[in-house]
């Protein structure tokens, strides 16, 4: 029997880095910001926790930016990544009270961006 973990496309690479997410709304200018923490990412997605969801739905198309931290990547130029994804699941995390755990598949790809 094959598990779960072993159907999935891409390795995925467990860190914790600084996130911010945008909701894309049809029609309206006004995009809030929303701040999180990635758990794990992929070439496929990203897995991130936030503190509030509530803003957050099923197949909601999301603007998000990583913040790579300078002392441990030794790259030229910004260290700022950038994608759009879809929300895939989202999870009440029973163990952390208000936080809550985003399951997200990258639509374009990740890409490093100007600060």
């Amino acid at each position: 029997m094959t598990s779960w973990f072993e159907k999935r496309r891409h390795q995925r690479l467990n860190v914790a880095l600084p996130m911010v997410y945008k909701i894309i709304n049809r029609g309206r200018k006004n995009y809030k910001e929303y701040k999180a923490v990635t758990k794990n990412i992929s070439m496929g997605g990203i897995y991130f926790v936030c503190l509030v969801y509530q803003d957050l739905n099923i197949n909601q198309i999301l603007n998000i930016t990583i913040e790579l931290p300078r002392q441990a990547f030794n790259l030229p130029g910004t260290t700022i990544l950038k994608t759009r994804g879809q929300v895939l699941r989202i999870e009440e995390m029973p163990q952390r009270p208000y936080v809550f755990g985003v399951a997200l598949k990258f639509l374009d790809t990740l890409q490093f961006a100007e600060a």
